[in-house]
This record gives structure tokens, C-alpha cells and sequence, in this order.
């Protein structure tokens, strides 16, 4: 298996999808060329981006003091704690894309 842009130039979709390429990605022995690092940030930028609002709706409907709730709400602030501290910019243009 590889990314989507090595074979499709789409991103793939779906939580089914998105564990697969993860699992491929971190199955590897050795670090993939620089540009398909490239491609699998792209990747994993885009799936953060569909998850993020998911992970949001769902915490939404569950109690504020579930356990759940709580650690998926500090993990998308710490996502976007991270974005805005050290790559503003870039991930700025992450988001508008």
C-alpha cells in the first residue's frame, strides 16, 4: 500500500482508509524519500483536518465530564496550540485549503 497522491493524486478518505495508510506508513523499516514525506504530511494534514470537526461533534454529544470528551478536547487543542506556535503560517494554509 502507499499514499493516495503516489497513486491517485486524491487524498484517501475514511477513518478505514486513513488507518491503513498509517498503519503502512509506520510498518516501514526504513524513512521513506523526502518527497513521499512530503505527500504523507499532505496525508495526514488532510485527515486531521476531517477528523478534527468529527472528533468535535461527537465530544459535543457526550457529557462535559466523560473521560472521552475530555482528552479528545485537549488533543485538538493541543493541535491547534501547535499549529499556531510553530508553523502559523503553514498551518494557516493547511486549514484554508
Amino acid at each position: 500500500m502507499s499514499t493516495a497522491h503516489e497513486d491517485t493524486d486524491t487524498p484517501a478518505r475514511g477513518p478505514a482508509a486513513m488507518r491503513a495508510a498509517v498503519s503502512w506508513f509506520l510498518d516501514q523499516r526504513t524513512l521513506p524519500r523526502h518527497e513521499t514525506l512530503k505527500l504523507w504530511d499532505q496525508d495526514l494534514a488532510g485527515f486531521l483536518r476531517q477528523l478534527i470537526p468529527a472528533i468535535e461533534a461527537l465530544a459535543a454529544s457526550l457529557p462535559l465530564g466523560d473521560v472521552s470528551v475530555r482528552v479528545a478536547s485537549v488533543a485538538v487543542r493541543e493541535r491547534e496550540r501547535g499549529c499556531t506556535s510553530r508553523k502559523r503560517r503553514a498551518c494557516t494554509a493547511r486549514r484554508s485549503a
